[in-house]
C-alpha cells in the first residue's frame, strides 16, 4: 500500500473510532452529547461556502425553561392589561391585552399562559437560523439574502414569526426573553418594549416588536435555541403553528459542525509536509482515538455493571455501541501493526 493511501485509511479509521460511541451517553437516553455533523436537510445551497463550530445545550431543561420564561412574561402583561391591537396605525378603541384575547376565544390567563407549546421542528429551525445570525448578524434574512421564512425543513415545516438577541454574556431563556421585554433599547431612547408598547397604545411598531410577537396568541408552538461560539452567544425563538414532529427536545448537546453552500474537498495546502510525517501525524491521531474509545468503553461497561437501573432505557444500544467500538478498536489496531 502506498504512504499517501495508508494515510487516507489511517484517517478513516482514526474517524471511526473517535465517533464510535459518541452518539449516545448513560447520562441521559434523549441527549446526545456528541461532536458531529449537523443537516436538517434545509436548503443552503446558494450560500458561500462555509464549516462553522459552535455550542449547543438543546435539552429537556433547556426546554422547560423557554416555555416557563414565556409564560411569566404573558403572566405579567395579563395582569398589568396592557394595551395591545393588531390595528396598525392606531388603537382608536384603546384595546387591552385581555379584551384582545376575547375577539380570539381565550378568556382565562390560566388558558392564554398555557397555550404555547414546544415545537421539535420548530427547535430544528431556530438552531439553524442562529447558525445563520451568527454569520449575518442580527438580521430576519439568511446569508443568502432571502427572507428567513424560506428556512423550511424537508418536512414542510416553516416558522411564521422569528425574535432575536445576541450578546457577550451567557443567556438563559429567562434572560433572553427579560432582554427583549424589560431590556434598554439604544436605538429607541433607552426605553424599553414594555414602554414602548405603553406608548404607541398597543400598535405594534419597531420599537416594540419583540414583545408584541411574543404576546400573541397567533402562533402556539414555538422552538428556542441558544447557541455559542468564539465568545458570542445567540438566541432566537421561532413561531408557529402545530406540526407533527412532537414536543420533545432535540437533545443536542455538545459540539456541533455545520456546513452551508456546495462545499467542497479542501485541497492540499501544505506541500512542504511530505509522505512519511503525514503518515507518522494519521498514526498518531489513531492511537489517541483508540486510547480515548478504549476510556470511553471502560466506562461504559462500569456503568452498565454498577449502574444498571441508570441505564436501564439505553442498555441495548449501548451493548450494541460497545460492540461496534470494540470491532473498530480490534481493526485500528491490526492497521497500525502492519505499518
Amino acid at each position: 500500500m502506498k504512504t499517501t493511501k495508508k494515510v487516507i485509511a489511517l484517517a478513516l479509521l482514526a474517524s471511526l473510532s473517535i465517533n464510535a460511541l459518541s452518539f449516545t451517553s448513560p447520562r441521559s437516553s434523549s441527549v446526545a452529547y456528541a461532536s458531529a455533523k449537523l443537516d436538517f436537510g434545509i436548503k443552503t445551497d446558494k450560500f458561500e461556502n462555509k464549516i462553522l463550530t459552535f455550542n449547543l445545550k438543546q435539552d429537556e431543561a433547556n426546554k422547560a425553561a423557554a416555555l416557563s420564561a414565556i409564560k411569566e412574561i404573558r403572566s405579567e402583561m395579563w395582569d398589568k392589561n396592557v394595551p395591545y391591537t393588531y390595528d396598525l396605525n392606531s388603537n382608536a378603541k384603546n384595546t387591552k391585552l385581555r379584551d384582545y384575547l376575547r375577539t380570539r376565544g381565550i378568556n382565562t390567563k390560566q388558558e392564554y399562559i398555557n397555550m404555547t407549546k414546544w415545537s421539535t421542528d420548530l427547535e430544528k429551525i431556530a438552531i439553524q437560523r442562529m447558525y445563520e445570525v451568527s454569520l449575518t448578524g442580527l438580521s430576519h434574512n439568511r446569508p443568502d439574502g432571502s427572507d428567513c421564512s424560506t428556512t423550511v425543513l424537508p418536512s414542510g415545516v416553516k416558522m411564521y414569526g422569528e425574535i432575536l438577541a445576541n450578546n457577550s454574556d451567557p443567556y438563559t431563556p429567562s434572560k433572553a426573553f427579560n432582554q427583549w421585554v424589560h431590556g434598554k433599547r439604544k436605538n429607541f431612547g433607552g426605553k424599553s418594549e414594555y414602554e414602548l408598547l405603553l406608548e404607541s397604545n398597543g400598535v405594534y411598531t419597531d420599537g416594540n416588536a419583540h414583545l408584541h410577537i411574543i404576546l400573541d396568541p397567533e402562533y402556539d408552538h414555538m422552538g428556542l435555541c441558544i447557541l455559542n461560539t468564539s465568545g458570542m452567544n445567540y438566541v432566537g425563538v421561532e413561531f408557529g403553528y402545530p406540526d407533527k414532529s412532537g414536543n420533545k427536545a432535540t437533545g443536542l448537546v455538545g459540539e456541533y459542525t455545520m456546513y452551508f453552500g456546495k462545499a467542497k474537498a479542501q485541497k492540499e495546502t501544505s506541500p512542504k509536509v511530505n509522505d512519511k510525517e503525514r503518515l507518522e501525524a494519521a498514526k498518531a491521531k489513531l492511537r489517541e482515538a483508540i486510547d480515548n474509545n478504549k476510556s470511553e468503553v471502560a466506562s461504559a461497561k462500569f456503568l452498565l455493571e454498577n449502574a444498571p437501573k441508570t441505564v436501564a432505557k439505553v442498555k441495548d444500544k449501548l451493548e450494541n455501541l460497545i460492540k461496534n467500538a470494540e470491532a473498530i478498536i480490534e481493526k485500528s489496531e491490526k492497521a497500525l501493526k502492519s505499518i
